[in-house]
C-alpha cells in the first residue's frame, strides 16, 4: 500500500500544490470491464484475467524513458524521485498534476507516491515534484494518451488465472476497495475442461479458448452481477 509524508510536511505541500491548479470536473463515472467483451486477450499464470470496476478517462503522458535523481529541500530534507517508463502519469485530481501508479518517491516519510508537473522548454522538458525540485529530460520524452482510471474508492472486482493440473484449471475471485482486498470475500475455485470451456462465477462467464502450463487465453462474455 502506498506510504503517505508525514501530516505536517503533507499539509504544507499539498496545500501550496492545489491553490496552483484548478480542480477537475470529472466525466461521469462508468462501470467498465477490463478486457472488453468479446476480446480476445492472454495472460500469464498469476495474472489479472479480468477486472470489473468504476472509473473515469484521465489525461495521460506515458514516459519513454526511466530517470532517478536525488534532490534536498529544507521542506522535505533529502529525496530520491523515480519515474518509470511505459507507465502512465494520469491527471486525477488537479489540472497539470501527472499522478504515478506507483511510488516515486523515497524520502524521511518512507515511500511514497507525488505528482509530476511537466513544463515544455525550448530544448528540453522538465519534471518536477516536491518544493519544485526538477529535472531535464530530452524532447519527445513521453508521449500522451487517454487511459480508465478506477475509483479505488468504490468496490473493484477480478478473477485471476492460478494454473492448472492436467484439465482443472485454478482461479482466485477477489474484491479491492481503497487499495487493498477485501480478504473475506477472496475465492479459489476451480474448472474442469473435460466438462466445459466457460467459466461461470458470480454472474460472469468468460470462455476460455486455449491454456498452458503457464499461460491461458480467453473472451469474457458477461461481467459480474
Amino acid at each position: 500500500m502506498f506510504r503517505l509524508l508525514t501530516a505536517t510536511v503533507l499539509s504544507i505541500i499539498l496545500n501550496g500544490c492545489s491553490n496552483n491548479h484548478q480542480q477537475l470536473s470529472r466525466i461521469q463515472a462508468v462501470k467498465t470491464i477490463f478486457p472488453s467483451l468479446g476480446e480476445k486477450s492472454t495472460v500469464n499464470m498469476g495474472e489479472q484475467m479480468f477486472v470489473e470496476g468504476t472509473g473515469f478517462i484521465a489525461n495521460c503522458i506515458v514516459p519513454l524513458i526511466s530517470h532517478t535523481e536525488s534532490f534536498s529541500s529544507a521542506v522535505t530534507g533529502k529525496s530520491v524521485v523515480t519515474m518509470k517508463a511505459n507507465e502512465s502519469l494520469c491527471v486525477e485530481n488537479f489540472e497539470g498534476q501527472y499522478i504515478p501508479r506507483y511510488n516515486n518517491i523515497k524520502g524521511i516519510a518512507g515511500d511514497y507516491r507525488y505528482p509530476f508537473r511537466i513544463v515544455d522548454q525550448k530544448n528540453a522538458i522538465s519534471f518536477c515534484t516536491l518544493d519544485s525540485d526538477c529535472f531535464r529530460l530530452p524532447l519527445g520524452s513521453y508521449k500522451k494518451q487517454k487511459d480508465f482510471i478506477f475509483n479505488e474508492s468504490i468496490l473493484k472486482q477480478a478473477i485471476e488465472f492460478m494454473g492448472k493440473s492436467g484439465k482443472v484449471l485454478e482461479f482466485t475471485y477477489t474484491e479491492f476497495q481503497n487499495n487493498s482486498a477485501r480478504h473475506a470475500f477472496t475465492r479459489n475455485f476451480k474448472l474442469d475442461m473435460n466438462e466445459t470451456n466457460i467459466l461461470a462465477f458470480k454472474g460472469a462467464k468468460v470462455e476460455i479458448v486455449d491454456v498452458s502450463s503457464s499461460t491461458i487465453s480467453y473472451r469474457v462474455l458477461k461481467g459480474f452481477q
